[in-house]
């Protein structure tokens, strides 16, 4: 007899009495994951009349480990249970035989009971003393005489009670761990679950005596508490333990003892709590804690009432939201004792908890529980991935557009001025993003987080957005034509498309199978490009001060640019369609900021890293900038600029050292691209990735997984392959522009909604998230940053002056109304998977976290038959 999940529901809601069905006979949830058909009931105490509600993502999928053992169920409904429990046949600490235990617990009325002994020690010095007439083979023998005992109650007992059969871990050395493999895969199926406990720090004992407590601790409490809580980590990122058991066992003798006083030791917990509700454990509340001179179970008050999600109470007699927990049973004299504590909660939203600044640990390592090894960037790969972003061909070229729009030297600075201004206000915003929400994917995160009705919506239509934005074809081009160039060479169309294809085939190499030694090179060219910008200004410097041998060469015209103050502000204008066009021009130069915002789950300490790195990368594009824009002006002439056909920089060092540095310049000007290049490449590629772990488009596994190089190749592909796409297709002209434009209004659609999105998380009703992000941008900034957005979506539906025509044969407006109408590609789709497809099918969607054999988590989506 199998019955579905939505009939159990069902059932439960209306009183139905459940038929006792044996243990054996239970419903299969994907091919992971086993749920007793009768529903689980939480008894907090066999004496209290007060219930916690305790229901979870009990479908929660699992890569299984190489083991393949079956998982346990998770409670879901008001039915008496416990999953940790030992006796004195199995257990020298414990009192009584495995049968007398069982017995208690029919006596007591659980309906579901766990058996959980320990697991065999494999050192001798690790005996407690109670064993210490026992050998290491009478252990192992004695625990499979345990397996076949409880196989046997099991069997007996199942008109009674649903007995699961478990383990309860050790953890002392990495040996440990590698043994419980072998002992898995040894005893396959016969152990059901996994109670994940560690009882030692430094290799001592902390739960056996007070002597032996402080002798582990040390006399440094706080290495003591994060040692703990990083062994329980590697525990269960290595096993996933269906129940973790005791979570706060480290203050054991010291139960008034605060983790907010040792931050380090409190970001531990708050990874490893947030890392078991992602893959769907059971945390217990467990009551041996009281005969241990706590006034409270396991865990500790502090822990159990700190809101780990937005918007819940994780304490709660009558919690109205989904909860985890379950109850100790060590011994029979155990089984009645009462407690008031509810749950360590699971967010109701998928969208997870933000970092709180009132919590003890901010450095945002815990938020988004990926592997250690993965967060290999540190401050200076994050500042150059801001940096090389920003910084691409532009400021090369676009300061003789500037000037153009702005008709004087003065005009054009001020604009510049206050693009640099704009600039910090969005890096302000994004900061305060970044540091609230700390993990890769940018945008995608900050939407999703904020924009939640209709539920997946937000991502199928960034998705579509991020295809678009995350082109490098742009990019490649300018690669092959300044690259060609620095040969000597014509840039005829063939040459240039087939240089941008071996330039964009050598990012993904160096990005998606090389990447360590991409990220070296990222940032090498990040320095080189410093280094030339700066180069420039100090040339520029140097030539207006006179210094000898950097004089304007005979044969140009001598700049007046700054001869008087009159000269500065000699031919504003005053038109205001030009104006706008240059403001428009300015701030796309300094388009970037957020780039390290899309790689957060892989650098070190991102809270930190990001509120140094954004703000440090900024300044220097600032200074660089208007440096760069004061030496152009100080060696070329105003009329040069603007009556030339060559790129300002190349009339720069014509004017000092003549025109055979325009080689030079070309070469210099293709490695910046490259360099745009590469960091476009890695956080896109991130972003890819990011999508994949949401689970809502298709292929989500091969888009999640960083195999085989350790980086998200498949997301890198995908993208590669639009960029060449893009690069072959489109004719010159009006298509390739109009491609380009469509790219930048999405950017700009996208931050428009991320800066509103972030006013409205400072208002009423949005207050239930309780947004209190380590860093928080002034309000009249975020104010400033929306409106310039607004600025940007505008603007180009301001009709062109005549002669200004961006396009041939193409109405001005019209990438615009095709970027928007994009937009509606993304609507479609999620109209089509998330409700059309369901309702005709007969079933509803539900999401799940997934772990990876990598180690990095991901959801997926199950299709669950409606009644």
């Amino acid at each position: 007899m199998q019955i579905s999940v939505s009939e159990k529901l069902r059932r439960e809601d209306t009183g139905h009495t459940w038929p006792q069905m044996p243990p054996q006979e239970r419903l299969q949830v994907g091919p992971l994951v086993s749920i007793w058909s009768a529903k689980l009931k939480l008894l907090l105490s066999a004496n209290v009349r007060r219930y916690a509600r305790c229901m979870v993502p009990h479908r929660c999928r699992i890569d299984a480990p190489a083991t393949g053992r079956p998982r346990t169920p998770h409670p879901d409904a008001h039915m008496p249970h416990s999953l940790h429990s030992h006796s004195g046949q199995f257990c020298s600490h414990a009192v009584g035989s495995l049968e007398h235990v069982v017995l208690a617990a029919i006596e007591k009325g659980f309906q579901i009971y766990g058996l959980s002994e320990h697991v065999p020690r494999y050192r001798e010095e690790d005996l407690y003393p109670e064993e210490r007439e026992l050998t290491l083979q009478d252990l192992s023998e004695r625990f499979g005489r345990y397996l076949d005992e409880a196989h046997s109650l099991k069997i007996k007992y199942a008109s009674q009670i649903t007995l699961l059969v478990g383990l309860e871990t050790e953890y002392i050395t990495d040996d440990d761990l590698d043994q419980l493999e072998a002992l898995l895969a040894r005893y396959g199926e016969r152990v059901e679950y996994l109670v994940g406990s560690v009882h030692h720090v430094n290799g001592l004992p902390i739960d056996f005596d007070a002597a032996t407590y402080r002798s582990a601790v040390a006399s440094d409490h706080g290495r003591f508490l994060s040692r703990y809580f990083d062994a329980q980590y590697e525990l269960l990122r290595r096993f996933k333990p269906e129940v973790v058991g005791h979570l706060d066992l480290c203050r054991l003798y010291t139960p008034d003892l605060r983790l907010a006083d040792f931050p380090d030791a409190l970001g531990g917990a708050r990874r490893n709590i947030l890392f078991a509700i992602e893959y769907g454990a059971i945390f217990e509340i467990n009551a041996a804690a009281l005969r241990k001179d706590w006034t409270t179970p396991y865990p500790g008050p502090d822990l159990l009432q700190r809101r780990w999600r937005p918007g819940q109470v994780p304490v709660c007699p009558l919690p109205p939201h989904r909860a985890i927990t379950t109850m100790s049973g060590e011994e029979e004299r155990l089984l009645a004792t009462k407690t008031q504590y509810g749950a360590l909660s699971s967010d109701a939203s998928p969208h997870g908890a933000a970092v709180d600044r009132s919590e003890g640990n901010t450095s945002g390592e815990s938020f988004d529980a990926v592997p250690q090894e993965r967060r290999q960037l540190g401050l200076t790969t994050a500042t150059f991935l801001v940096f090389n972003r920003v910084i691409g061909t532009g400021i090369f070229a676009t300061p003789s557009v500037i000037l153009l729009s702005a008709g004087s030297v003065g005009v054009a600075m001020l604009m510049w001025v206050l693009g640099a201004l704009i600039a910090t206000a969005g890096t302000t915003v994004y900061v305060e993003l970044g540091t609230g929400l700390p993990r890769s994917g940018g945008e995608k995160n900050y939407l999703e987080y904020i924009y939640r009705r209709p539920q997946f919506m937000v991502s199928c239509t960034y998705g579509v957005y991020t295809l678009i934005t995350g082109s490098s074809a742009t990019n490649g081009i300018v690669f092959g034509e300044y690259f060609i160039h620095s040969l000597g060479l014509e840039a005829t169309p063939f040459r240039t498309r087939l240089t941008a294809i071996v330039c964009l085939t050598f990012s993904l190499s160096m990005i998606g199978v090389f990447h360590k030694t991409g990220v070296r090179l990222l940032n090498i060219l990040g320095l080189f490009k410093f280094g030339i910008l700066a180069g420039i200004a100090a040339l520029g410097m140097l030539s207006l001060v006179g210094v000898p041998g950097l004089a304007v060469r005979n044969g140009y015209e001598k700049p007046d640019n700054f001869a008087s103050w009159e000269h500065v502000w000699s031919g504003s204008r005053a038109d205001a369609n030009a104006l706008v066009t240059g403001l428009y021009n300015v701030i796309w130069s300094f388009i970037g900021y957020s780039n390290a915002n899309y790689a957060l789950s892989e650098i070190k300490d991102p809270v930190k890293t990001i509120k140094r790195a954004a703000p440090l990368a900024i300044i220097s594009v600032t200074i660089v900038y208007m440096l760069v824009n004061i030496a152009y002006f100080g060696v070329v002439s105003k009329n040069d600029i603007l009556s030339s056909r060559q790129i300002v920089a190349a009339l720069f060092f014509r004017n000092l050292f003549g025109p055979a540095t325009e080689q030079a310049l070309s070469f210099c000007i293709a490695l910046s691209s490259l360099g745009n290049i590469l960091s476009v490449s890695f956080t896109q590629g991130r972003v890819i990735q990011e999508l994949g772990r949401e689970g809502v488009f298709p292929f989500a596994t091969f888009f999640s997984s960083n195999k085989p190089f350790g980086a998200p190749l498949a997301g890198l592909s995908l993208l590669y392959l639009l960029s060449v796409a893009l690069v072959i297709a489109p004719p010159p002209g009006d298509a390739y522009l109009f491609l380009l434009s469509m790219s930048s209004y999405s950017l700009t659609i996208i931050n428009t909604l991320v800066s509103f999105g972030l006013l409205l998380l400072h208002t009423k009703g949005y207050s239930s998230l309780g947004w209190n992000p380590p860093f928080q941008a002034p309000r009249w900034v975020v104010v400033a940053f929306f409106l310039s957005n607004v600025f940007l979506a505008v603007t180009p539906l301001i009709p062109p002056t005549k002669g200004g025509r961006t396009f041939e044969r193409v109405p001005y407006y019209m990438y615009v109304l095709v970027t928007i109408g994009v937009s509606q590609l993304g609507a479609l789709y999620w109209a089509f998977w998330a409700k059309w497809l369901p309702q005709r099918g007969g079933y509803e969607l539900k999401r799940e976290w997934q772990v990876q054999d990598d180690g990095v988590s991901r959801f997926v989506f199950v299709k669950v038959p409606k009644n």
